[in-house]
């Protein structure tokens, strides 16, 4: 059976109910990788107060569990859940076949909040000489450029900055 185009404006002769046309595949849900085919990203988290976060975990699927058990205490003391994120790990296998850049993460998920653990920075941002624990803003955006996880939860020193630079991002009033 071969479908034939209709005309728009037949339909509103049988619909009373307004019609709105779904452009998908583009933007949320796909990106590129190197053979310019489309991909979906995968995350963790669920992305409710658009922090995205980025970590680089060559064998685990997101994080180690000490790096998770870490981490979950960072997301506690800036009163947030995995429910509030989306968790990305550039380590991963599919994650490394991507084209990383900052404008299209920034396309994707259109976050207001963006922490890089490790040296992913030099990948995914354009921000010249960038200095960890400095926060920086682009277009509304905050981005808060940090050590790894495991290099942080094992420095006292690097814990305070990283603490300091929380503070400040996210208006936390605890000392």
């Amino acid at each position: 059976m071969n479908l034939k185009p209709v005309n728009p404006n037949l339909l509103s002769l049988f619909m009373k109910e307004d019609i709105y046309l779904v452009n998908e595949g583009k933007g949320k849900g796909a990106s590129v990788d190197e053979s310019g085919s489309e991909k979906k990203l995968e995350y963790f988290g669920e992305f409710k107060k658009q922090l995205l976060v980025l970590v680089e975990d060559n064998e685990n699927a997101y994080l180690s569990e000490s790096s998770k058990e870490f981490f979950e205490n960072i997301l506690k003391a800036i009163e947030h859940t995995y429910k509030d994120i989306a968790l990305l790990n550039l380590g991963s296998p599919a994650s490394k076949r991507l084209k990383v850049d900052f404008q299209s993460f920034a396309d994707y998920f259109d976050f207001t909040k963006l922490i890089i653990f490790g040296d992913l920075f030099n990948q995914v941002s354009e921000i010249k000489y960038p200095q960890k624990y400095h926060l920086y803003s682009k277009e509304g955006q905050t981005i808060l450029l940090a050590d790894s996880l495991d290099e942080i939860k094992n420095d006292i020193e690097k814990k305070k900055k990283l603490w300091e630079a929380l503070k400040a991002v996210f208006s936390v009033k605890k000392p």
